[in-house]
């Protein structure tokens, strides 16, 4: 079973001598892939909502693994844990939730 998975919840796995770990590494490293959605809230309070691509299955049970998370922030930091989803289209409504109660 994998641990790593690309943003359409396909497992990443060891392929031309590379391992599994060392490809996520490298999808990791690209800002635009890894930022799913930034939607600032309030400058002056340091606020804003953030959903990035872990690609690591967090809970490890594979069958649904939570590869993203979003979180809120004020004065730059996070307000509560992290909220983690299977699926990009559930942490971006998550997400969009999120700033609608803010306003």
């Amino acid at each position: 079973m994998t641990e790593f998975y690309d943003r359409e919840n396909q497992p990443i796995e060891d392929a031309d001598g590379t391992l599994a770990v060392i490809r996520w590494a490298r999808m990791y490293e690209d800002n635009e892939y890894r930022q799913v959605k930034v939607t600032p809230l309030d400058e002056k309070r340091k606020a804003w909502v953030s959903t990035i691509w872990t690609g690591f299955d967090v809970y490890g049970n594979g069958e649904y693994p939570a590869i993203f998370e979003t979180m809120q922030f004020e004065n730059d930091r996070p307000v509560d844990d992290p909220v983690r989803h299977h699926k990009e289209a559930d942490a971006i409504e998550y997400h969009d939730q999120l700033v609608a109660a803010w306003h």
